[in-house]
Formats: C-alpha cells, structure tokens, sequence
C-alpha cells in the first residue's frame, strides 16, 4: 500500500501516515470515542456524560500524537491552540488515511459528512422546503 502523507495545517508539516495494525487499533480506539460523543444524548447520568467528554477530548490530541510520533511542543500546540471541531477533523482524516483512503479521498468524505450535518441541522436544506421571499 503507497504510504501517504497527511498536511497538519497547525503544525505546518506533513506526516508520513503508516496502515500498521498498531495504527489501525489506535484509529479504531479514535473512532469509538467518537462514536460515544454521538450517543451523549441518550445518556442519563451527567458524570458518565462528563467522563466520556474528557476521554473523547484527550483522545483527540493522544490520537495524533502516538499515530504520528510528534514531539510533545507539536501536540501541546494541537491541545491549546487548535479548535476541537479542527483537531476532530483532523483526527478524523488521519484515521481514514490509516485505513487506506488517500488524503483526497479522506477530504471529500469529510466534505460529504459536513454537508450531511449541516443539511440535518436546516430542516429547509433537508426537508428541500425553500424560503419565501
């Protein structure tokens, strides 16, 4: 499998971006953290609700980090100055590049995905209703 290469914008350096299994366990480990952040909504209890935030926030510098080998003044920057939606997608991209997408394949799956959020949050965009005017 062609090694690809994936543009941190934040770090300004592209990594090298490995389909090992050790990769792919961690990106799965990645993947299931997010995947409990969709079901907080159908979780009663508050502190089980905080305790999967913070994972899912650790997560996604720990994610990277390992995956990528940075230097810890490389993650410190992706902890502290990077937004959390940004440092998801990017976490996102590199777990889909570990499990065989190119870099631009990876964008437009996350274009899709975007676009598919977006159009469930605007009931005219997903209902197709249009604006009066």
């Amino acid at each position: 499998m062609k090694i690809e290469k994936l543009y941190i914008k934040p770090l300004n350096k592209s990594f090298e971006v490995h389909h090992t299994n050790k990769m792919i366990k961690m990106a799965l480990d990645y993947l299931s953290s997010e995947s409990k952040m969709d079901l907080l909504s159908t979780i009663d209890d508050f502190d089980e609700q905080i305790k999967i935030q913070r994972d899912a926030a650790r997560q996604s510098v720990d994610f990277p980090k390992n995956a990528l080998n940075l230097t810890d003044d490389q993650a410190k920057k992706l902890n502290d100055d990077v937004e959390f939606d940004d440092l998801t997608k990017i976490d996102t991209k590199l777990a889909l590049m570990i499990r065989g997408m190119s870099q631009k394949e990876a964008d437009k799956a996350l274009s899709a995905t975007e676009k598919n959020v977006e159009a469930d949050s605007d009931p005219k965009k997903s209902t197709g209703a249009q604006e009066e005017h």
